[in-house]
């Protein structure tokens, strides 16, 4: 199994979901301010 499997395996799909969409909406929110040189 990949480390990825294990992490993922060890949450519940609710809180891996949760996580992302976190990630997701820093990365865009970090988009909108510019902050990645373009």
């Amino acid at each position: 199994m990949s480390k990825i499997g294990v992490v993922c395996g060890s949450f519940h799909e609710d809180e891996v979901n949760r996580m992302l969409d976190t990630v997701k909406s820093t990365i865009e929110d970090q988009a909108l301010l510019g902050s990645w040189g373009d």
